[in-house]
């Protein structure tokens, strides 16, 4: 797990909301399942398309601003060199190396 990832999971952080002619949302969130949970949410809230979503709506951001995640659509999340960490049912799936 990154460094970035592992202070995530310890101090919380937050997720970008933002879709085009609705309101951009920073939703504070301490797991990756409440910023899965709050993606789906805001997009089903909002009746949104995935071609609705700005660019850098799902990403998930430690309390320093630093981006350790994104979630996907369709509630997946994927850190952010692309790699599936956790499905929709919130099991985690990392198996890389550890920083």
């Amino acid at each position: 797990m990154t460094t970035a990832i592992r202070q995530f999971t310890q101090s919380g952080g937050y997720i970008h909301l933002a879709a085009h002619c609705c309101p951009t949302l920073r939703v504070n969130v301490r797991t990756a399942d409440e910023a899965s949970a709050a993606m789906r949410h805001y997009i089903e809230f909002e009746g949104l398309g995935g071609s609705d979503l700005k660019p850098r709506c799902g990403s998930i951001f430690s309390n320093d601003n630093k981006l350790v995640a994104r979630v996907s659509y369709n509630g997946r999340v994927w850190d952010p060199a692309g790699n599936l960490l956790q499905d929709i049912e919130g099991g985690l799936l990392y198996t890389g190396p550890h920083a």
